[in-house]
């Protein structure tokens, strides 16, 4: 029987971060992979998408480059080609995801893992040959996968779940999208920036509707910009699949047809065969519980990212597999995820952190709000970028940052900023004081700064 200090069940962002860590501290380490190592976010999600999103805001700004004075001619599009880029960038980090476990002895193992003890996982590989390892400690990181409701005529073809859709190789004409949250609204810039007709419906009024109402209302003019079709507060009610492609029947009994659909609705957790029981895990609602430690209701064994209800982002799951492991490794390591910033990579891009004005309220804060139009920003002029804004919501009398948002060019980069203002709990004046690079997106902070301090420069 192989036996290790730490076995890690699924390779994405949170478990093979939670492996080189522990490698790192010295452990004795495996790794379990059903499929690719990277999981969804290297293989099925972050990364195909933005190398795709890439190509096609590429695409877009060709379009328009005659602006600025750039004459490009006929153009093409060849999608062939933009799948080989997409899939080489994936392959080349998945190489280097390798060669890191490899290089510190992680021995991976391919199949798929089942607890049958809380030290024991059963491992079946693809051949239906199974064996056991022998673990000190256990680390769950097995992630989501698309949720697949029923009414939804799912064939991987034309009804596709986010999966299925980065496997195309060749553009339909038009494409239904079924829900308006985040990946929604990527596949739709970049379905509409590579010229497909893009109709998206999406249940709640907005979209966008988890996050700040300005940005979904905002990215509703931007998506008329780009010719995208907006149906809020509609509902799919009946699907139905043709020679030519896919209807949808709404509540209101309007009918839209498309060559494909992608239903994206969320993600859902699959615990069933994981042997949950045979090692004494709870779970609640589909989620394995866990403290700040990253630790479940078992002392040696841990559960990480998606799997733990903790929010869906690969960067949550790699943070808290360095918790785990760190305190696996004999540490006191915790995370509150109280500070957490995230991207949405549309074009304009979003950025957030923290509480929105509403949250802010829910939760009985007195806030004060600000904000800023790039509209006012000379590089965002400079970059025919000026779609967009800067809204920060922070505690009226203290002026602690609570949270804040940016629609625009780099936003998911320029907001980590502040993040980490939030994290070393500084205050809207001290994010003024500091002297901002001029010209730079991340100066529109320090200007919304200004401008929720009633000391605005370059707004009213």
């Amino acid at each position: 029987m192989n036996k290790y200090d730490c076995a890690i069940i699924g390779a994405g962002p949170g478990g093979y971060v939670a492996a080189l860590r522990a490698a790192r501290r010295g452990l004795s380490t495996a790794l379990i992979e059903k499929e690719q190592l990277g999981g969804t976010c290297l293989n099925r999600g972050c990364i195909p998408t933005k190398a795709l999103l890439h190509v096609s805001e590429l695409a877009w700004e060709i379009k328009s480059a005659g602006e600025v004075g750039i004459s490009t001619g006929k153009f093409q599009l060849d999608y062939t080609k933009a799948c080989s880029f997409k899939d080489r960038v994936v392959s080349e980090l998945r190489q280097g995801v390798a060669g890191l476990l490899k290089n510190l002895k992680v021995q991976v193992f391919s199949g798929t893992a089942k607890l049958t003890s809380p030290n024991t996982i059963e491992v079946t590989d693809r051949a239906g040959k199974a064996s056991e390892i022998q673990a000190a400690n256990i680390i769950i990181a097995t992630g989501t996968e698309p949720a697949k409701l029923g009414g939804f005529p799912f064939d991987a073809e034309k009804v596709m779940n986010t999966n299925d859709v980065l496997a195309m190789t060749a553009l339909p004409k038009s494409i239904l999208i079924v829900g308006g949250g985040i990946a929604g609204c990527e596949f739709a810039t970049m379905f509409a920036e590579f010229g497909l007709a893009v109709t998206v419906v999406e249940l709640l009024d907005s979209l966008l509707p988890a996050l700040d109402a300005d940005i979904g209302k905002l990215m509703g003019r931007v998506f008329k910009q780009k010719g995208i079709t907006v149906h809020t507060s509609a509902k799919i009610v009946e699907m139905t699949k043709s020679a030519q492609g896919v209807t949808a029947k709404l509540d209101d009994g309007r009918q839209l047809s498309a060559e494909r659909a992608l239903v994206s609705i969320g993600r859902t957790t699959d615990l069933a065969n994981l042997g949950l029981e045979a090692a004494g895990v709870e779970n609640d609602g589909g989620f394995i519980k866990v403290d700040q430690h990253c630790r479940t209701n078992v002392p040696n064994i841990w559960a990480i990212g998606e799997v733990s209800g903790a929010l869906p982002l690969a960067h949550v799951a790699s943070r808290m597999g360095v918790v785990a492991a760190e305190n696996i490794a004999g540490g006191q390591m915790s995370e509150d995820l109280s500070v957490v910033p995230f991207g949405i990579f549309t074009h304009p891009e979003i950025g957030v952190v923290g509480l929105n004005e509403t949250q802010a309220a829910e939760k009985g804060l007195e806030v004060k709000t600000a904000k800023f139009p790039l509209q006012a920003s000379g590089i965002a002029r400079a970059y025919r970028s000026t779609t967009g804004f800067v809204k920060i919501v922070a505690e009226k009398t203290s002026g602690e940052i609570l949270g804040a948002c940016m629609v625009g060019a780099h936003a998911a980069d320029v907001i980590q900023q502040i993040a980490l203002a939030m994290k070393t709990e500084c205050t809207v004046e001290e994010i003024v004081e500091t002297i901002h690079t001029h010209p730079t997106f991340s100066e529109a902070l320090a200007e919304t700064g200004e401008a929720w301090l009633g000391q605005g420069l370059h707004s009213i």
